[in-house]
């Protein structure tokens, strides 16, 4: 087994690196399913459908990243490189392309302030590795 610790991850949207301001991040990646079951069955019965996912990401407010986001929502969709364990030559990746569906920012008087966003994936993702 290879395990990783999970400061290694890397986000990249829009061409831009995340990964230093990010506290969290991940890929929630799911596929829809369609019942195929019939009468004469003594099992539900389904097949896979299509692909959905979603990028949360959470980390502390600067001003680079913020700019970053910005752009990003104003160009609408953009591409996205999630490599959960880092850069090194034969570990996973998921790439495609999508855009931000929220962006919400933090302050109060005890923390740093921060943010939290979600980047929808529309059609589709890609899992690959590294080269």
């Amino acid at each position: 087994m290879a395990f990783g610790h999970g400061t290694k991850a890397k986000l990249t949207i829009n061409s831009v690196d995340y990964s230093c301001y990010l506290k969290e991040t991940g890929a929630d990646l799911s596929v829809d399913k369609a019942e195929t079951t019939v009468l004469c069955s003594t099992a539900k019965n389904y097949i896979p459908g299509l692909k959905d996912g979603t990028v949360p990401l959470g980390g502390l407010f600067d001003p680079t990243i913020d700019a970053a986001v910005d752009a990003a929502i104003t160009a609408g969709s953009v591409t996205f490189l999630y490599q959960p364990q880092g850069t090194t030559s034969g570990l996973p990746r998921y790439s495609g392309s999508g855009f931000f569906t929220k962006y919400s920012l933090k302050t109060n008087t005890t923390d740093a302030g921060s943010f939290d966003g979600e980047y929808q994936i529309s059609n589709g993702w890609t899992r690959g590795t590294n080269p």
